[in-house]
């Protein structure tokens, strides 16, 4: 629940990884992204005029580290195995820019975070693209925990920032997710656009048999197959 995130650096928990030796942890392998909410889900963050705005990426967290040999690899939130690891892996090795520039990060002292995004059904989440591949979320020092400077990312690999008055078109926005604003003081949130939270409501009452159970007896199910019309691997 919300209160376990109060917890003394609870919101750096959130995908974080460790080296571990004989003793225990010997170092910050990989640090992810800190853990910060949507605008209006929690009331112990008092959130400023945003300063900047970014492209929220509708995709998989994956972030980098260096293995014992010096290696650049992948992981993904919660395991350095997992399938959408191993797709991004596959997907970095043909792309020698990313690559070369995120060796040079990770040699710095910065851990990437990118996002993992999919045309294909089983990794898409709710917005289409049309082809798997990696963007650039930000980059993280392992022991500092600061972030590198927007402007520092590479305009073509990262996810982009807009003007703040994107965030009054919310309502109206369509094929986006949304995006990630941050204020003065440093505070992070999410502000999504109602087009993606329909649908994302949609997929996930078809994904759960006694929601979509209900949603037939009520006779609801020919408005939800709506909003998924445009996902035919869902519907």
């Amino acid at each position: 629940d919300k209160d376990s995130w109060l917890k003394p650096d609870a919101l750096e928990s959130r995908g974080i990884m460790f080296e571990m030796g004989v003793d225990g942890p010997t170092r910050i392998a990989s640090r992810t992204p800190h853990k910060f909410f949507n605008m209006n889900e929690v009331d112990f963050i008092e959130y400023g005029e945003p300063a900047i705005v970014m492209n929220k990426v509708d995709g998989s967290l994956i972030s980098s580290f260096r293995d014992s040999k010096g290696e650049l690899r992948l992981k993904s939130k919660t395991s350095i195995q997992s399938e959408y690891a191993d797709a991004a892996m596959e997907i970095l090795s043909n792309n020698m820019r990313l690559y070369h520039w995120m060796l040079g990060v990770e040699i710095a002292g910065y851990t990437v975070n990118l996002e993992y995004v999919s045309p294909r059904p089983e990794h898409r989440i709710v917005v289409h693209y049309p082809e798997d591949r990696l963007v650039v979320l930000n980059a993280r020092h392992r022991e500092t925990g600061e972030y590198m400077p927007f402007d520092q990312l590479p305009e073509m690999l990262f996810a982009g920032s807009v003007d703040p008055d994107r965030l009054l078109a919310l309502d109206s926005d369509t094929g986006i997710e949304g995006y990630i604003v941050i204020d003065e003081q440093g505070n992070w949130w999410k502000e999504k656009t109602t087009w993606y939270l329909e649908r994302h409501r949609a997929k996930d009452f078809v994904n759960q048999p006694n929601a979509f159970i209900e949603l037939v007896l009520k006779d609801e199910a020919d408005d939800v197959m709506g909003l998924i019309a445009d996902q035919p691997a869902i519907l």
